[in-house]
Formats: C-alpha cells, sequence, structure tokens
C-alpha cells in the first residue's frame, strides 16, 4: 500500500484510509491469521526512511488490531512495541498523529500489550 504525494491530503479519504477500512473487514473474518499475512508488511514499513511508507505501516497496523485474539496479538506485537512507541517522537506530524491512533486501539483492544 504505497501513497502518492496528491493521494493523501490531511484530513481527506484517500487510498491509504480505503485500503485500511477494506483491511479492517478481513482482519475481522481471518482472526489470527492477519498477523501473520500483514505484520511483516508493518514490521518493513516502520523501519523506512520515507513518512509516506511509515504511515502506511501503521494504517495497516490499526486496521488489524480489532481482529487477532489477545494471545496471537501479544505473541507477535510485544516484542516491537518498543520501536512503535519510539514513533511518538517521528518528525512527521502525520505518522505521530497515526501512532496515536494506533495506540488508542491497541489499548481499547488489547490493553494488556501495553502494561
Amino acid at each position: 500500500m504505497q501513497i502518492d504525494a496528491d493521494d493523501e491530503e490531511d484530513d481527506e479519504w484517500g487510498v491509504t484510509m480505503s485500503a485500511g477500512c477494506c483491511l479492517q473487514k478481513v482482519a475481522l473474518l481471518i482472526k489470527n491469521d492477519v498477523m501473520t499475512v500483514v505484520f511483516p508488511f508493518v514490521e518493513k514499513n516502520l523501519e523506512m526512511t520515507d513518512w509516506k511508507m511509515r504511515y502506511s505501516g501503521l494504517i495497516a497496523l490499526g486496521a488489524i488490531i480489532e481482529g487477532p485474539e489477545k494471545m496471537k496479538f501479544k505473541e507477535i506485537l510485544a516484542p516491537k512495541l518498543e520501536q512503535i512507541l519510539n514513533m511518538f517522537q517521528d518528525s512527521v506530524t502525520k505518522v505521530r498523529e497515526s501512532i496515536s491512533w494506533v495506540m488508542s486501539k491497541i489499548c481499547e483492544h488489547h490493553a494488556d500489550v501495553v502494561t
């Protein structure tokens, strides 16, 4: 899920948000299996220097949070939590806003991962 510069405006519904919404529905259907399919994409993108790729990775992560069971989600996400929390220091506002949204969803659905 790559973003073109002309594709995303600040508060506009774009390709990334549409793809995230679709991915959320898929995650609700396939449950735990979504982690093995989507999390490698998330991991790869969160380490990219291009902010658009980091943003895409965060949207994908936020989209799948409700799908997997708590134990599966915790097993895969817990080792990466420090890296994810460090994204609050990102230089790009849109990435910082996205990590805030992701963390709010994690706290809502899988609070034990954070504690």
